[in-house]
């Protein structure tokens, strides 16, 4: 008889568990995927109960009661986690937001949460089991209240969601106004994890680091949007107040990655963001070699394009970040995981963590920077559950009437 609960994936060619130290990995550890050629995994309960050979784990008494999933001759590897994306309007420069502001002011929040839903499942159609999502940076608090009814309206999505604060700063925002929406953001919130951004040309850095230390002593996980001329600016600022990471840096100066690495704060690149912004990419390679902890993200932005697809992330860091396929898949899953805050129970397949995984349809991991663009998705498994399934092709359509057609 099966029992209930317990599923057994099987003849993996290969399967990378990420297992390894839980903490952000730096150096020569995001090469280390630890591998096992012919891998199974036995789940209970949407937990990880083992994880290692076929020939082992099909042999546990547990494993001739579960359900089989098989996997022969594909490769599986930890869900993606999406630590950076904008799913509702957000705008891609400090300054632009009250026109955000009356474009999500004029649509009710169940029409937005619809609209979202639709972002959801094509992540999860790409292999995404996690994301990390950022409100709008706006002001009115009408729409930051709007932006999160919709994400708790989203909860029961097939995939696991957490929310961060977008705050613009600004110079003429008092920190008193900043402090209350700390405040108001806070209330009935465990841990709130907070982004902020800024224009280099209006917010000096002693008052930028003023307003980072109030947010810091009230004890808010602390993220920081480093786009253009502020990259520098967040490093040095990282240094004086604790930061969790910093995303995009692609103007940092490499020069500064040993003071990066310094400050424990993890780099979350963006190398999608390069079909829309010109100039040079993230130093990617001096971040590595400093020691920096580097995570990948999509940071795709609903109304501004660029692409939900993390495979798309991981082939672009190869081939323009000059990362290696190991290194980048470390980026966008364990990595990833430690900066969405998520890494007690996602990025690696370990026992005790969720099953949650990608039965691709290559049977190298190493494939998957070689094809941009291409989803390598056979199966998304969220918690022990099928969530997505690849379809199956027809060689004969319908027409509209119904009736059958061969092609």
């Amino acid at each position: 008889m099966l029992e209930t609960g317990t599923v057994l994936i099987r003849g993996a060619k290969q399967l990378v568990t990420l297992r390894g130290p839980q903490r952000p990995r730096r150096g020569v550890e995001l090469q280390q995927l630890h591998t096992i050629s012919d891998g199974a995994l036995l789940i209970r309960n949407g937990l990880c109960e083992e994880v290692g050979p076929s020939r082992r784990v099909e042999n546990l008494a547990a494993a001739r009661r579960a359900r089989v999933i098989h996997a022969n001759g594909m490769a599986i590897i930890p869900g993606f986690i999406d630590c950076h994306a904008h799913l509702m309007a957000a705008s891609p420069h400090p300054g632009d937001s009250g026109k955000i502001a009356r474009e999500l002011l004029s649509v009710t929040w169940k029409r937005h949460a619809a609209r979202t839903r639709t972002l959801i499942e094509a992540m999860i159609r790409h292999g995404t089991t996690a994301a990390q999502l950022f409100t709008t940076g706006s002001h009115d608090q009408r729409v930051e209240s709007k932006v999160l009814r919709v994400f708790q309206a989203l909860q029961d999505a097939p995939l696991s969601l957490s929310e961060v604060l977008l705050v613009e700063l600004r110079s003429s925002v008092s920190p008193a106004a900043v402090e209350s929406i700390l405040r108001w953001y806070s209330k009935g919130r465990e841990a709130p994890a907070v982004a902020f951004t800024w224009d280099a040309d209006d917010l000096a850095p002693e008052q930028l680091l003023r307003q980072l230390r109030l947010a810091s002593a009230a004890g808010a996980p602390i993220h920081l949007h480093a786009h253009g001329a502020t990259a520098d600016t967040a490093i040095r600022i990282a240094a004086e107040v604790p930061v969790v990471e910093i995303s995009h840096l692609e103007e940092a100066s490499a020069a500064l990655a040993d003071n990066l690495a310094g400050t424990g704060a993890i780099a979350t690149l963006t190398p999608s963001s390069h079909f829309h912004h010109d100039g040079p990419p993230a130093p990617a390679r001096a971040f590595i070699q400093a020691g920096v902890p580097v995570a990948l993200a999509s940071h795709y932005r609903s109304g501004f394009g660029g692409s939900l697809n993390m495979q798309t992330a991981i082939a672009l860091a190869v081939a323009v970040l000059g990362m290696s396929p190991e290194e980048s898949l470390t980026a966008a899953i364990f990595n990833a995981a430690c900066a969405a805050g998520c890494a007690a129970t996602n990025g690696s397949l370990e026992i005790g963590k969720a099953a949650d995984l990608l039965i691709l349809k290559v049977s190298d991991y190493r494939d998957i920077p070689q094809n941009l663009g291409m989803n390598h998705v056979h199966t998304a498994i969220r918690r022990g559950e099928i969530v997505y399934q690849e379809g199956v092709v027809s060689h004969s359509g319908t027409t509209v009437d119904g009736a059958h057609y061969q092609a």
